[in-house]
């Protein structure tokens, strides 16, 4: 059982980062959208992609159950609603709450930032669309490429292979 006086861990780490500079803030925005998978996941939302299954096709290599985590944690920090419809069969649906629509556009700012950090040619838009626009591949690849880097000894991670930048 929790009481007033319990704090959590990202409490603390936000404590320790402001104490060290950091704009709490950010750290907070951080916390929420540094998360693997969330960004592609507000993403899918702002695209049109209302259910768990539309959700699910959007991002392939995101399983089920990491999907239906991410979707609890970001109603919990207020990004999305969910709607449930008492139909038979029930239906589930994902919105965007007013402090998603207004990420939405920061994530998109994001994607083209990556474009052009990775040398891809923009697709008309940075706007990631359907699982088959250029955009979206791009989002596909950039997330294939993070699992595929290692920590360092450092705790930061590196890239198995060397690049040039």
């Amino acid at each position: 059982m929790s009481t007033s006086n319990e704090v959590s861990a990202p409490d603390v780490e936000r404590a320790s980062a402001a104490a060290l500079g950091a704009c709490p803030s950010f750290v907070a925005a951080m916390d929420v959208v540094g998360k693997r998978w969330s960004g592609l996941i507000i993403g899918a939302i702002a695209n049109g992609c209302y259910t768990f299954s539309d959700i699910s096709r959007y991002a392939p290599s995101l399983s089920d159950a990491v999907l239906a985590r991410r979707l609890r944690e970001l109603e919990v920090d207020g990004l999305l609603t969910r709607v449930v419809k008492d139909a038979r069969p029930p239906s589930v649906r994902y919105h965007l709450s007013e402090s998603g629509q207004a990420l939405a556009p920061i994530l998109d700012q994001l994607t083209a930032w990556g474009q052009d950090y990775l040398g891809v040619p923009a697709a008309g838009s940075s706007t990631v669309e359907s699982p088959a626009s250029p955009s979206h591949r791009l989002v596909t690849s950039a997330a294939e490429h993070l699992e595929s880097l290692e920590p360092n000894a450092h705790g930061a991670d590196i890239s198995k292979k060397e690049t040039s930048r």
